[in-house]
């Protein structure tokens, strides 16, 4: 798989909602973990909507992760956050349904990566 840099990201990879969409990862990511250090998205076609997450990860998961628990920490996340994802409101932001959501993490580099796919 491709690696995608978000510091790469361009102008022409700005969509309407992206303010909106924004505000509520970073509602949710309070939520379930802290502020991110920064949150970057963009149309990866019509119907995939990728989203970067950086600086999410709170003291006591960091603990997890280094004593070894790191996969029982990506499930327990995996559920939470992708219940507060759909709770979210997302389809109203969007203006189109959502069909479903993923979310993994890289908890070395303390990133998060969440890919929407949204209805026709």
């Amino acid at each position: 798989m491709a690696r995608i840099n978000a510091n790469e990201l361009k102008e022409e990879d700005d969509y309407p909602e992206k303010d909106n969409v924004h505000e509520a990862i970073c509602r949710v990511t309070e939520e379930a973990e802290k502020q991110p250090r920064s949150v970057q998205s963009f149309f990866a076609n019509d119907r995939t909507l990728v989203v970067f997450r950086e600086g999410i990860l709170v003291t006591i998961e960091k603990e997890l992760i280094r004593t070894g628990f790191e996969e029982h920490l990506k499930i327990t996340k995996r559920h939470l956050e992708k219940k507060l994802l759909h709770a979210a409101g997302f389809e109203e932001i969007l203006k189109r349904g959502v069909e479903d959501i993923f979310v993994d993490w890289d908890f070395q580099r303390d990133k998060s990566y969440i890919i929407f796919t949204l209805k026709p």
